[in-house]
């Protein structure tokens, strides 16, 4: 009987067994694979963390999970969120920098629209998602098989990184 959020009036919940029926129909049978999940507060907030099958390699044994995040939350703080990331979310924290980070890999759902839609979009998200990782591996193996030696490194460095102009002494 407690008030969890005000709302707007045309808000339509997505409780939790929806939201993540709706989420393990975006896998394949079988080839999901569920890291992480959890709420905040009391439940305002709800997350699942799935594993891609696919990683970023650089060089030989350099890995970067891939994951897809959904969060939701029941207060009408934020709308449904369905994201490819890197991040490896378990707490307030890193759930935070997931949903607010650099990547820009997201749908975004309000919570007024039919869930037959959603999911059509989140699939066709999730594919677009899964085809930006791999242009991901293409583009850092390229970039790992440049040589780059110390005099190319400098010039690197001295071009994003510039020295200060020095200071006039009076």
């Amino acid at each position: 009987g407690r008030v969890v959020g005000v709302v707007h009036p045309a808000f339509r919940p997505l409780q939790n067994r929806e939201g993540g029926e709706l989420f393990d129909r975006l896998f394949h049978p079988g080839t999901r694979k569920y890291h992480t999940g959890g709420y905040l507060r009391n439940g305002e907030v709800v997350w699942l963390l799935a594993r891609l099958p696919e990683d970023i390699r650089v060089g030989g044994d350099d890995v970067v999970e891939t994951y897809l995040l959904y969060s939701n939350s029941h207060d009408g703080s934020q709308p449904i969120d369905i994201r490819l990331t890197t991040v490896r979310v378990v707490c307030r924290n890193t759930l935070s920098f997931a949903l607010n980070g650099p990547s820009t890999r997201a749908f975004r759902w309000r919570h007024r629209d039919d869930p037959s839609v959603v999911e059509r979009e989140a699939k066709a998200f999730l594919d677009l998602a899964t085809g930006q990782v791999r242009d991901s591996q293409k583009t850092l193996a390229s970039l790992a098989a440049r040589p780059c030696d110390d005099a190319a490194f400098q010039r690197f460095l001295s071009a994003l990184i510039p020295d200060p102009a020095p200071v006039a002494v009076a």
